[in-house]
């Protein structure tokens, strides 16, 4: 989890649209159809390291002032996004795993993931 805060592009968020904070919750999932040969799909300390590693950046920070989300209208789906971009390629180097979901939330309902193959 990570504490920021943003503001939403656009008339269709409304309230939103101000400056507004969230405790984001993140959950990475990987999948495939068969196991390494030591029995797993990757190894989840270092997906769980290389997750924590990019939530501490955005951690206490207002997300619109963050240069590397500059442009980006940081809706739960970019965000899910912004966090596959920045797992996806040390699970895709090692292991078997064939996919990769993201899941932001922003609250208790309000949540969405990005899921690719990796």
């Amino acid at each position: 989890m990570f504490e920021s805060a943003h503001s939403l592009k656009g008339a269709q968020f409304g309230p939103a649209a101000n400056l507004h904070g969230h405790t984001y919750k993140v959950e990475a999932v990987v999948g495939g159809s068969k196991l390494s040969d030591d029995g797993v799909l990757c190894n989840i300390v270092e997906v769980k390291s290389a997750l924590d590693r990019a939530m501490q950046t955005l951690h206490y920070k207002v997300l619109d002032q963050v240069q590397e989300l500059s442009g980006i209208n940081t809706t739960a789906e970019q965000m899910a996004r912004y966090f596959f971009s920045k797992i996806a390629s040390g699970i895709r180097e090692k292991g078997a795993a064939e996919y990769l979901r993201v899941t932001v939330w922003e609250n208790q309902s309000n949540f969405a993931s990005f899921k690719d193959k990796i």
